[in-house]
């Protein structure tokens, strides 16, 4: 259209119309639209100048249901996306639901044999001497004490819970405060029902994979393992010593095997493929120590981790 009004006062009209020549007045104002934008020009009564509007400039509300047609970009100064086509959103998390991996935890406080959570839970159970919570700059521990007899057993168990078919893993942090006059067996045992008896084979016609130590058979860290025939023990090389530990064993029912690991490393001769248990032996846990004499020997336990599928 042409604007054909040529007062002093406002004038409405697109960019493409022809604006008035010759305005009598001193000044007139024409806002204009275009294409992306609205700006105004004006008149001095010799020429018209355009105005360009910035958005700070801009105030009020734009209502996107009445106002706004198109398209709107979906990120603001982002990928330019003018749809929400092809935007994969992540799986809701559903409170209470467990995950994939079950888990199992424990954490040192002496005899409070009912802390354990997870699929420990209610399995705990204490026996020996003393269990002491124990706090100091290494952590918050408790100190299991075998008592000054020859042959006194003190640690723990947990019920069977777990078998191979799950690959179930079993971590803890521990120390000996000695290497003489004991033993120490820490790991998967199916012989949970009842507490341990003094013996320097805890695995023979049972099922399952130790972690262990005994001052009669070696100064080395040792593996039992067994399939409830006559256990069998493997030497490390490694030898056993009085430093804060972390111990790892892990099932692979796809090997099948069992893998130990110390302070984050496969031990020598860890991995065991042969006479362990079977697919379905149920397990539980066996964390102790023995006496061999009157020293009443002692070992920390930080705590106990587990995992396993199902």
């Amino acid at each position: 259209m042409t604007v054909d009004q040529h007062r002093r006062g406002l004038f409405t009209c697109l960019s493409t119309d022809t604006k008035p020549s010759g305005i009598q007045s001193t000044f007139a104002y024409c806002i204009e639209s275009d294409t992306n934008k609205i700006f105004v020009t004006f008149n001095n009564g010799t020429a018209w100048a355009q105005i360009n509007l910035a958005a700070a400039q801009l105030t009020g509300t734009v209502s996107l249901t009445t106002q706004v047609t198109g398209t709107l970009p979906v990120a603001n100064g982002g990928t330019n996306a003018t749809s929400l086509t092809g935007l994969t959103l992540p799986a809701p998390v559903l409170p209470g639901l467990p995950k994939t991996k079950k888990i199992g935890q424990w954490w040192g406080r002496g005899n409070l044999n009912t802390q354990s959570d997870g699929v420990l839970s209610g399995l705990t159970n204490i026996f020996g001497n003393a269990h002491t919570t124990t706090i100091d700059t290494t952590g918050l521990y408790s100190l299991e004490s075998c008592s000054s007899s020859a042959n006194n057993l003190t640690g723990m168990r947990w019920l069977a819970y777990t078998c191979r078919g799950l690959n179930p893993v079993f971590e803890c942090k521990f120390k000996m405060t000695q290497t003489a006059s004991c033993r120490m067996y820490l790991g998967f045992n199916s012989n949970v029902a009842s507490n341990p008896t003094t013996t320097a084979d805890p695995l023979n016609t049972f099922t399952g994979c130790l972690f262990a130590y005994d001052s009669g058979v070696s100064a080395n860290w040792y593996i039992h393992h067994n399939n409830a025939a006559g256990s069998n023990t493997i030497d490390t090389t490694v030898a056993a010593d009085t430093n804060t530990h972390t111990l790892n064993i892990t099932a692979v029912d796809a090997t099948p095997s069992f893998i130990v690991s110390l302070d984050g490393s496969v031990i020598t001769n860890g991995t065991v493929t042969g006479d362990i248990p079977n697919q379905t032996n149920n397990m539980g846990l066996h964390t102790y120590m023995e006496s061999l004499s009157t020293t009443s020997p002692t070992f920390r336990l930080y705590w106990v981790w587990v995992q396993q599928d199902g």
